[in-house]
């Protein structure tokens, strides 16, 4: 069974003072919205491009203590 979800990523506005998070962009399309994809049984979902499919690798979150 593969689920999929979509995730949307805004868009970086230089006008704003620096923040925590990072955009994310297809190296070979420039899209900015990936699909997350649950295959097999994996806990982690592996992310790709919307637009042209290329795999960007998996993500995840952890808790805040794991490593601490």
């Amino acid at each position: 069974m593969v689920k999929e979800n979509v995730i949307f990523l805004a868009f970086d506005n230089p006008d704003m003072p620096p923040s925590e998070f990072q955009l994310l962009a297809c190296v070979d399309c420039r899209n900015k919205t990936f699909t997350a994809r649950y295959e097999g049984e994996t806990e982690f979902p592996t992310m790709y491009c919307a637009a042209c499919n290329r795999s960007i690798g998996r993500f995840g979150w952890t808790d805040s203590d794991v490593g601490a």
